[in-house]
């Protein structure tokens, strides 16, 4: 055992140089994936925090415009709703049309930022606030702007006061231009399109309906139903699609989770797989080509009387030793660039994945890596080491010449 501590001592420390290629290798794919991982993740936390999980739980979506809907969304019949035991509050949701009329506001004077839909608040759907106030606190004249438009963002804008132009409806099929002015009281994060739209203002309904001719639709497009809790969702639920009307609970939604959110769920499981099938194939080559550089060393120290226990016993530490190191690089590079890749890709403001800038990997790939990539280098040396810890002294020294 001391020769065996005596060799170690005196190679380790030269290990990673004499190894560098290979350590370099599956650190490198190890930084790939961290990087990927976090990207995901970081995205992944985008989209939870505007899922709004927690207070939609409780919300029915009614739809007037579903083809299956045998009840439209009247004023009266969302009142008999609102009656409905467990119900605690209905609210109609429509928009109307609005833009920043004077090319001042604009975030680039040659750029019109296009229609802002002028939306309500409906409670447990609140937009993610970039600056501002609750939006459930909205008054009369406050208005709420999303902060990309084309042309640049709108932040710029808050806390003042604004014009906005609209089409007032004078009669069927018809209308004209109408200006408004509101004080900007908060800007929404827009980055993830939700039911509003891509560019939403929210307005108090006040507003809204004063946008609107100062009534209601005749019709509501949607309408959302805010059950007592989230155990009564299902009853209210079933009785309301008996009675006609096109139901969805926003609960189910939210763990249907359609779309990119699903697919990036999918990816996080999927790269941790690819983690530990790289470091199996990568650790076995890595292992397998050790050995087989060992050869000479291993002949040698079998003609000076070393057994082959003793043999397979230093082989493995140092197969050990190598893996570990590699992980080590790959985890801590990994987790380093992971920060600026995730600021590179949340600056670049991709629509399809925005992404919450400096995040890290899970530890969970960290404590993975660590496990498997220095069991799989050992394991994949075992067999050479073992075939090696067997061969005569002079079998092993013919073997490299």
């Amino acid at each position: 055992m001391n020769r065996v501590k005596s060799l170690l001592r005196s190679e380790l420390p030269s290990l990673p140089r004499r190894n560098r290629s290979t350590i370099a290798l599956i650190a490198f794919f190890l930084i790939l994936l961290l990087n990927g991982q976090a990207v995901i993740g970081a995205g992944i936390s985008v989209y939870a925090q505007n899922s709004q999980e927690k207070s939609a739980l409780t919300l029915i979506e009614l739809s007037g415009a579903d083809q299956h809907a045998r009840k439209d969304l009247s004023r009266a019949n969302l009142d008999a709703i609102a009656k409905t035991n467990g119900v605690t509050g209905v609210y109609p949701w429509f928009q109307r049309d609005l833009a920043l009329s004077e090319s001042s506001t604009w975030p680039d004077r040659s750029v019109n930022p296009g229609v802002l839909w002028a939306s309500p608040v409906i409670p447990g759907l609140e937009p993610r606030m970039v600056e501002g106030a609750s939006p459930g606190s909205l008054k009369r004249g406050q208005i709420i702007l999303p902060e990309k438009v084309p042309g640049g963002k709108l932040r710029g804008l808050m806390g003042k006061r604004v014009t906005l132009e609209s089409t007032r409806q004078t009669g069927r099929g018809t209308g004209e231009p109408a200006r408004r002015t509101y004080t900007v009281v908060g800007i929404s994060d827009n980055s993830v399109p939700g039911a509003d739209g891509p560019t939403p203002a929210y307005v108090a309904y006040d507003d809204l309906l004063e946008l609107n001719g100062g009534k209601e639709p005749v019709s509501f497009v949607t309408g959302y139903v805010k059950v007592k809790s989230e155990k009564m969702v299902n009853g209210v639920q079933s009785r309301l699609a008996g009675q006609g009307y096109a139901v969805k609970s926003l609960a189910s939604q939210i763990n249907e989770l359609g779309g990119l959110f699903s697919v990036l769920r999918g990816a996080v499981r999927i790269f941790m797989a690819i983690i530990v099938v790289i470091s199996l194939a990568l650790g076995s080559v890595a292992g397998s080509l050790w050995v087989r550089h060992r050869y000479r060393d291993i002949g040698i120290l079998k003609a000076v009387g070393w057994s082959r226990k003793m043999i397979f016993g230093a082989l493995s530490i140092e197969l050990l030793t190598a893996g570990l190191i590699a992980a080590l690089w790959g985890i801590a590079l990994g987790f380093g660039t992971s920060l600026l890749t995730t600021a590179a890709v949340s600056s670049a403001d991709l629509v399809l994945l925005p992404v919450e800038p400096w995040k890290l990997p899970p530890m969970s790939s960290a404590a993975v890596i660590l496990l498997a990539v220095p069991l799989c280098v050992v394991l994949g040396g075992m067999p050479r080491a073992r075939q090696a810890a067997r061969l005569d002294p002079d079998d092993v020294l013919r073997a490299v010449e």
